[in-house]
């Protein structure tokens, strides 16, 4: 079985946070925690910039989201009220990818203890595989960072190209410097900010 992630990132529609963050804790959430396969159901907040909300989602394997106990939650098979929210909803990116290898510990999100500040690193349409170096590159990027809990790496597979994804686990702020993360000879690195977690509760009264 092959660790996978789904990620997904947005800033709600203008002026709708609390209704935003009442449909992803009330609704979103819970509907694809109870998915078999889903390990974890989580968010995040940007610190500095957007998009403002990240959603985590440990899975078994990237097979999990073709089963039909996702396909009847996604897609044409969504809520009314998730169609509505994501209708307005700007800044949107997803990322569905396997796990590559780790740098540092082996669980799924937060798994390892709890998390400070959560760095995502992302480079896109990157036409070779590089798994190693990616690697190599969020090692060395956080090497003298304090508080690392947990560092891994994974690929989404595109026709001809591939996106990768560096999570960053930790009690500690981590660097965010972009050009940190570039790859060697290799690809610039399109997005590296720093999220932190939020509590699934109501926003609203």
């Amino acid at each position: 079985m092959m660790q996978a992630l789904l990620l997904v990132m947005m800033d709600p529609p203008a002026g709708g946070d609390a209704e935003f963050n009442d449909w992803a804790n009330l609704e979103h959430i819970p509907e694809r925690k109870n998915v078999p396969g889903f390990q974890t159901a989580l968010r995040f907040q940007n610190a500095s910039g957007s998009p403002r909300y990240l959603a985590v989602y440990d899975l078994d394997d990237i097979s999990i989201l073709q089963s039909p106990a996702y396909l009847a939650i996604s897609g044409q098979n969504l809520s009314p009220w998730s169609k509505r929210i994501l209708a307005g909803a700007t800044a949107r990116q997803r990322f569905e990818g396997s796990r590559v290898g780790v740098v540092s510990g082996r669980g799924f999100t937060g798994s390892r203890g709890p998390i400070g500040q959560l760095l995502l690193v992302l480079w896109r349409n990157v036409r070779q595989q590089c798994d190693e170096l990616v690697l190599k590159t969020l090692e060395t990027a956080v090497a003298e960072a304090r508080g690392v809990i947990q560092v891994r790496g994974f690929r989404a597979n595109r026709g001809e190209v591939r996106d990768y994804v560096g999570i960053v686990e930790s009690t500690d702020r981590v660097s965010t410097e972009r050009s940190r993360y570039d790859l060697p000879g290799t690809q610039a690195c399109d997005f590296s900010q720093a999220f932190a977690p939020l509590a699934l509760t109501a926003a609203s009264p």
